[in-house]
């Protein structure tokens, strides 16, 4: 069996260096410790409609292959191997991510097979595709005539903007829900290119990509209601600089989606990530992004924790033992609470070498420390529950497995 590498676009991790650079109580939301989500029947049975119609009912735990370049022959023999095996442990959720200007180069002109294929190979293993079609991720990634009117000081939120994305919209949402799609989202990790711009310009850009969303969301309603949109929220930005806005946004959001990720930037530049891994920490945060949800189902589009190098000793504090530890308690965290329909764990084998240092490129020509950059690249060499030299285990992949069996 081949499984089609997700190679289109990848920013999660990299959202750390531009970083560097630059509920009411008879609410359904957990309300303090020891207060659970609703499940689906109790959902039902309390008259409220799931927004995920397309998604099965459940929690759905989840990886994603990563974006590891060209695999070794024994990696990728491996990397097929344990694809398979998360599906026979009952993995029912794939992923796919791509860029408006990757599918759309000149207005009008669309190359859609690429998608096709990812779309169509996820529904042959039997999974259930979540697609991010960013319009917006740390910057504009719009076809280039677009970028040009953007660059001349017009708001993504002109009609000219709206009207091509729902055009392609109407090429991309009957192919999702052909191969079992459930979910779209339109703009990924919206800090990012929001708080680039001053405050004096801000507001009008916030303003933009709200509207954007919007009508996004309006469109694909338009096409198939049941498909789920939504706008995904790294999770320090939603609790802190992205607060004020994050709430309109979800307004538009049928879902909250979210990336979740154990530590944050200070742990490039010399502040050690906290071991052992206090669970208590996780699910408080966990119960911050479920009353930011305001009720809505959430789906954690990514959640991760590097492994560390283990040929010497780590720049970020991590090891091993704690990724299995974070994968672990996050996993069982959620289990908790139903309300959150599925957490893909990013990623099941390590980004390659070589690509790795293309991604830091920039930094040194920024004049970055190479100590951040030797931690950056750490946290990009052993992202994955399997090792790219020759697809090896690491102890968190049988975790992971364990997390699909419902053992947490």
């Amino acid at each position: 069996m081949k499984i089609v590498r997700h190679s289109i676009r990848w920013s999660a991790a990299l959202s750390l260096a531009l970083l560097a650079l630059a509920c009411s109580s008879d609410a359904p939301l957990l309300a303090g410790d020891g207060a659970t989500t609703l499940s689906d029947a109790q959902r039902s049975d309390a008259g409220i409609p799931t927004a995920v119609p397309l998604l099965p009912p459940g929690q759905h735990p989840a990886a994603i292959v990563g974006f590891p370049g060209v695999l070794p022959l024994a990696t990728s023999l491996s990397v097929d191997a344990h694809f398979a095996e998360a599906i026979d442990h009952g993995m029912t959720v794939g992923r796919v991510q791509v860029d408006w200007r990757d599918l759309e180069l000149t207005e009008g002109q669309y190359t859609l097979s690429e998608l096709e294929t990812q779309l169509s190979s996820l529904a042959d293993l039997g999974l259930r595709p979540m697609l991010l079609l960013a319009a917006l991720d740390g910057e504009a990634l719009v076809p280039d005539d677009l970028q040009d009117l953007l660059d001349a000081g017009e708001f993504v939120d002109g009609d000219v903007f709206t009207s091509r994305f729902a055009l392609l919209l109407d090429r991309v949402i009957p192919m999702l829900v052909q191969h079992g799609g459930w979910s779209i989202t339109v703009i990924n990790e919206p800090a990012n290119y929001l708080d680039d711009y001053p405050e004096n310009e801000q507001a009008r850009q916030i303003d933009a990509s709200v509207n954007f969303t919007a009508a996004a969301s309006d469109h694909v309603h338009s096409i198939d209601p049941r498909i789920a949109v939504t706008v995904t929220f790294r999770d320090g930005h939603a609790l802190n600089s992205g607060a004020p806005y994050t709430a309109r946004f979800l307004e538009h959001c049928d879902i909250a989606s979210f990336n979740f990720y154990y530590g944050d930037v200070s742990n490039l530049t010399g502040t050690p990530l906290q071991s052992p891994i206090d669970p208590n920490g996780v699910r408080e945060e966990i119960v911050e992004l479920i009353a930011i949800a305001d009720g809505k189902e959430v789906v954690i589009q990514e959640v991760g924790l590097h492994a560390g190098y283990e040929d010497r000793a780590s720049p970020t504090g991590t090891s091993l033992d704690l990724q299995r530890q974070y994968l672990e308690i996050f996993f069982e965290e959620i289990a908790k609470e139903p309300i959150i329909r599925t957490a893909v764990w990013f990623t099941m084998v390590d980004f390659d070498p070589g690509t790795a240092e293309l991604l830091v490129a920039p930094l040194r020509d920024e004049g970055i420390s190479e100590s951040f950059i030797d931690a950056f690249l750490e946290t990009l060499v052993t992202s994955g529950l399997l090792r790219f030299a020759d697809g090896s285990e690491r102890p968190a992949w049988s975790s992971f497995v364990e997390a699909l069996d419902g053992a947490y």
